[in-house]
């Protein structure tokens, strides 16, 4: 039956890179994704999108609920409680179907299935327990490379003996969606959700697309590395890297156009909007990094939320018979604004379900703002009209933990990465747990320097030029809408607080102002110079550093490959003088331990007043200390 009501499909896929829409290349040619590129020049394409709350599970809390959910929630199964958009729905008529092969949402009870009328899993992504063989599964690279062996042999597993292009995980998930459309295509209205996965990692796409893209290469394949610094891999193989993501976003994008096709072919076009996103992107070697955080084993930091990964792409492609072409929008838009979006599009009030977006229909049809928006309601966060800032932040129910820094990106082009001062309840030696990026518990500590950094993104869009020190003035203003966004949304007071406050930097080193001399204060550092050659065969060349008042220093290095493999140093030493540390890999060490633990006999400068020792601690081995 016919409805005057539009169709929606909703397509998420993730880590989808918002430059691969324009812009991206790999060694120097610039990859092309034709299918969204022809569905852009018929929609309205949002310029600058960003991602809410990060990463992927908090990011669809957000799509499904229409809140800025880090600010009272984790990276958890969907809470008691929570209606979700297919709910929300029901009160217009709609139909509603999940079709998705993004694990973490649909595995171990996490639920975001709730309130779709059906929903699909396509099974086998990541570390999916799908399959248990084959048991021997070879490795395409170093196992040093890589973030988890146990997964990446997880997702091998699951997806061995691909022959045709049919066989891979997203063509299957569009399939089964241009099925339901055949099925359902005269249980109008309904809302069509699909989440691919990829261009998540690990990178396995069809060796055609990959060779298309790097022909010639002969190296290894780094398909699931390391998260933090880039640095162990050469420069061949990160551009391989970016061969491997682009590839398998070529194929995201093909089978994309495939369901836009089916979707024409069904004579659905007329009254049927399509919105394609992202819920963040990932560093491929910009800023010298990989990944979207730090990982290092059992422990998991935050790293600055650049361009690269709070910016994603938006495309909002209105029914025929609107009669809306093409445009661009230059206004800020977040995933909760999408939400607002469909509820607008249905008929439906989005204030009504608690829904703290603003309907971007208005951008999307030309009329800017609509009466009475400008001024007064329009300028607060959470109400409609122009979002003077959007806010790109983790969960922040732990606090500053892990080096927490929001990204607030301004309406005139400013990106300020925040670094708050933690209050002592969050001093570093509490332990606080997540389960980003991934669904497996770690520690979060914070890694490399954590320094709050200011970027003029019209001069400098690659943010290579941190302004925070000449335009205090800005920091001082964003920060101020920041805590003033965080208030509108109705965020607890003991959440706001950590945030008060920002980190100044001091000698090249960040140092949380305003700790007195009785109380604990720590400097993060960079990764250090000292002993860099024996670093750098650790794929983890990452350090961390905590001072006390007793000049005590402590320095956490941390190396794992995964489960069974996982190593962890921690080295902890100390020297007279509060504030001044000694990091040399070499000379004489207090202890030398077990040769069961260690065949290395790693050691440190130590004298009588420094105190200083070596722990090395492994999972394996069953050593104990002399």
């Amino acid at each position: 039956m016919r409805s005057n009501k539009p169709n929606v499909i909703l397509i998420v896929s993730d880590t989808f890179r918002h430059d691969l829409l324009e812009g991206f290349s790999v060694r120097g040619r610039k990859v092309k994704t034709p299918s969204l590129s022809a569905l852009a020049s018929q929609s309205a394409v949002f310029k600058r999108a960003y991602a809410a709350s990060f990463p992927t599970v908090p990011n669809r809390h957000d799509l499904l609920t229409g809140k800025f959910t880090f600010t009272y929630s984790d990276w958890e199964p969907l809470p008691r409680g929570e209606v979700t958009l297919p709910t929300m729905l029901k009160k217009a008529g709609y139909l509603s179907m999940m079709i998705a092969d993004t694990p973490h949402i649909l595995q171990n009870g996490f639920n975001y299935d709730r309130g779709f009328e059906g929903w699909v899993w396509t099974r086998g992504q990541e570390n999916d327990r799908f399959r248990t063989s084959p048991r021997e599964v070879k490795l395409p690279c170093d196992p040093a490379k890589l973030r988890d062996v146990e997964t990446t042999l997880q997702h091998l597993r699951n997806n061995a003996g691909r022959e045709k292009e049919e066989d891979w995980i997203p063509v299957k998930t569009a399939i089964e969606a241009m099925h339901w459309l055949e099925e359902n295509r005269s249980n109008e209205p309904f809302f069509l959700y699909v989440d691919f996965f990829d261009p998540h990692e690990p990178w396995d796409p069809p060796r055609w697309l990959v060779d298309a893209l790097d022909p010639g290469y002969t190296g290894e394949e780094v398909i699931y590395p390391l998260y933090g610094p880039s640095d162990f891999m050469s420069e061949d193989e990160i551009e391989h890297v970016r061969a491997l993501y682009a590839a398998e976003a070529l194929l995201v994008d093909k089978w994309i156009g495939r369901l836009f096709e089916k979707v024409v072919e069904l004579g659905l076009l007329d009254r049927t909007s399509m919105i394609f996103t992202s819920d963040h992107g990932h560093y491929l070697g910009e800023h010298g990094l990989i990944g979207k955080s730090v990982v290092m084993g059992k422990y998991h930091g935050y790293a600055p939320l650049y361009e690269e990964v709070a910016h994603v792409p938006l495309l909002i492609r209105l029914p025929d018979g609107a009669g809306v072409g093409h445009s661009e929008v230059e206004e800020l838009a977040q995933h909760p604004d999408i939400t607002a979006t469909v509820l607008e599009l249905a008929g439906l009030n989005p204030g009504d379900f608690g829904v703290q977006g603003n309907s971007l229909l208005p951008q999307a049809i030309g009329e800017g703002e609509r009466e009475g928006e400008g001024e007064g309601e329009g300028e607060r966060q959470g109400g409609k009209g122009k979002r003077k800032i959007a806010v790109t932040c983790p969960p922040i129910v732990h606090g500053v933990s892990g080096g927490l820094r929001p990204t607030v990106t301004s309406l005139d082009d400013w990106s300020l990465i925040m670094a708050p001062f933690p209050p002592q309840d969050q001093a570093l030696g509490e332990i606080a747990y997540t389960m980003i990026v991934d669904g497996k518990q770690r520690v979060l500590r914070p890694f490399g320097e954590v320094k709050t950094e200011l970027y003029d993104l019209g001069e400098d869009p690659g943010q290579s030029i941190d302004l925070a020190k000449e335009r205090p003035d800005l920091v001082e203003r964003l920060h101020g809408e920041f805590l003033a966004f965080l208030r509108s949304l109705g965020t607890p007071e003991e959440r706001v607080k950590p945030f008060e406050k920002l980190a100044e930097k001091k000698g090249g080193l960040r140092e949380h102002v305003g700790v007195g001399d009785d109380e604990e204060r720590y400097l993060i550092s960079s990764p250090l110079a000292a002993g860099r050659e024996a670093m750098a065969a650790s794929a983890r060349a990452v350090m961390q550093i905590r001072f006390t008042p007793r000049g005590r220093a402590d320095l956490l290095r941390s190396r794992s490959l995964s489960g069974a493999d996982e190593k962890s140093f921690y080295h902890g030493f100390g020297c007279a003088k509060a504030g001044k540390a000694s990091t040399a890999w070499g000379g004489r060490c207090r202890r030398r331990y077990c040769g069961r633990i260690s065949k290395r006999e790693n050691s440190c400068s130590a004298d009588e007043k420094g105190g200083a020792n070596l722990i090395e601690n492994r999972k394996e081995g069953g050593g104990k200390h002399h």
